[in-house]
């Protein structure tokens, strides 16, 4: 493939680039200025605009949220919790399992899968806890489907309080999801829908009693490991975050997020915004969550709210969100997700796991939870029918999964490696998009050779996070959990074409990147035969 790719980028000997290549290095590392840009564009300023439009987001059109979401929304103080209440053990529930479910969004189905897998689970003689991480309410709006959710979460184990709970008992809130600035206002109004129409089924005082006193963090001890299940995220009163605004009865507040609370509703613990993820301008740093695991004296922060799963192992503990219970998480996957923490030899009744991690003498698993989907969607539809809020936003990732994760970009556990998390996450995503723009145009036309061509160095105009490999094993892990499928595709593609029509695929301006490419992964000892490079 080495000469091919050769081709396909208009140079006609490896000699050749290996040449130009040791003339940049001889420069002082740096690249000259690129040639005439192809087709005319600016290629600095284009290839920014092109960058950013094909990075994952959770909606393609982007706008400011509107006052209706942003009710009860962001960290106002009735979503926050002292973090020294996490860190007292003797409110530790021991255990040999937990089963940590958040997001189960109301899905009967889901509900009754897992019902089932915790009876023979518990055959064995285990000590087995369940803790529904919030949002366990969302699509569920009738007064039937209500009562059967929450008569059956509090029949099953504990529960902490979502912002679906809190906001669904309050008559004047919106969603209470707080979602970050860069996603579509469209889409946070049609949750604020869902959640408005919760509060005209919930007639039962018992539940609507028993809801109001949940409280939004909860801890467990299993194997010696700590771990504190929290809906959203932690802060911490060294970090200075911008003033957010919330309502209440109507009137507008601004609260300095500056105290020591658990942040019921909050999004640092997103895939995106931890240290490797897909939005640096979000970013959370890294020894503030390092800084939270001390004070809360956490090993693992088991999570979810933001519908996302994630692993992601940092200096002193484990984030493990398990995105949603009730939805699918990966492509092509409808199943749900929950977090396992096991001191105990013993399988999960539910399934293997897709991923996992070890802390201490305590296993955390990601484990599927397989649901009968025909039936999951024909209860969905007979409440929210097509164009309903909840069928424009859900109903897609319902039946099939979230089009944009899969579990090798969602295991960041194993290498604390923060460019290989943002790679594997970059090609997961768009590895698809370049194959079909390649069987549609025959040649590159937007900006994605760094995810295509990954090396040992970052490009010129490549978007932060920076997406390089700094290391053999970066690359074999790559190569374990990156959609490999869809890469080879790719790049077989591009030589394709270029034998067939017999003119460049890619642009001058990604020679340099080819240039990086080649070299790299040749001096590799694993280097994968249909690379043959």
């Amino acid at each position: 493939m080495r000469r091919r790719l050769l081709s396909a980028a208009g140079w006609s000997t490896a000699t050749a680039m290996r040449s130009r290549r040791a003339s940049w290095r001889a420069a002082g590392g740096c690249r000259p200025a690129a040639a005439t840009p192809s087709r005319g564009r600016d290629m600095h300023s284009s290839s920014r605009r092109a960058a950013r439009a094909m990075q994952p987001s959770m909606q393609a059109s982007r706008g400011r949220l509107s006052s209706s979401c942003r009710a009860a929304d962001e960290c106002s103080p009735h979503y926050v919790t002292p973090v020294t209440t996490l860190a007292d053990a003797s409110q530790d529930t021991a255990c040999d399992v937990l089963y940590v479910v958040g997001g189960l969004y109301g899905n009967i189905k889901a509900l009754e899968a897992l019902e089932e897998g915790m009876e023979r689970e518990r055959r064995h003689g285990l000590r087995i806890e369940v803790c529904f991480n919030g949002d366990f309410n969302f699509f569920n709006a009738t007064s039937k489907t209500w009562a059967r959710i929450n008569q059956g979460v509090r029949a099953l184990g504990h529960a902490t309080a979502g912002n679906v709970e809190r906001e669904s008992l309050n008559s004047d809130g919106g969603c209470g999801c707080a979602y970050p600035d860069y996603v579509d206002a469209a889409f946070a109004d049609r949750a604020s829908a869902i959640v408005q129409r919760l509060r005209t089924v919930y007639t039962d005082p018992d539940i609507a009693a028993w809801l109001s006193t949940l409280p939004f963090a909860k801890t467990y001890a299993v194997g010696g490991a700590r771990v504190c299940c929290v809906h959203g995220l932690l802060r911490s009163v060294e970090i200075k975050l911008d003033t957010r605004r919330w309502r209440r009865g109507g009137v507008i507040y601004n609260s300095q997020n500056t105290g020591d609370p658990a942040c019921a509703n909050g999004w640092a613990f997103d895939a995106a915004h931890l240290p490797g993820g897909s939005r640096p301008d979000h970013a959370t740093d890294v020894t503030n969550i390092e800084r939270w695991f001390e004070e809360a004296r956490a090993d693992v922060f088991a999570c979810a709210h933001t519908c996302r799963p994630v692993f992601q192992r940092f200096g002193n503990g484990l984030v493990a969100n398990n995105g949603a219970a009730g939805l699918g998480n990966f492509r092509d996957d409808p199943r749900g997700l929950v977090t396992r923490v096991a001191c105990v030899d013993v399988a999960s009744a539910l399934g293997a796991p897709l991923y996992s991690a070890d802390v201490g003498r305590a296993r955390i698993e990601a484990v599927p939870l397989a649901f009968d989907l025909n039936a999951a969607l024909a209860a969905f539809d007979g409440v929210w029918p097509s164009g309903s809020a909840a069928a424009v936003s859900y109903r897609e990732r319902l039946a099939n999964g979230d089009e944009g994760w899969s579990p090798g970009a969602a295991d960041r556990a194993g290498v604390m490696c923060p460019h290989l998390h943002a790679l594997v996450e970059r090609q997961t995503t768009l590895m698809p998009r370049i194959v079909e723009e390649l069987e549609a145009h025959g040649e590159k036309r937007s900006h994605w050779a760094w995810w295509a061509f990954p090396a040992d160095m970052c490009g010129n105009s490549e978007p932060p996070p920076k997406t390089k490999l700094s290391s053999p094993a970066a690359a074999a892990e790559l190569l374990a959990r990156g959609p490999v499928a869809d890469w080879r595709k790719a790049l077989e593609l591009i030589c394709e074409l270029s034998e067939a029509r017999g003119q460049l695929v890619l642009p001058a301006a990604d020679h340099g990147r080819v240039a990086s490419f080649i070299p790299f992964w040749e001096g590799l000892e694993f280097t994968p035969a249909w690379l043959g490079i």
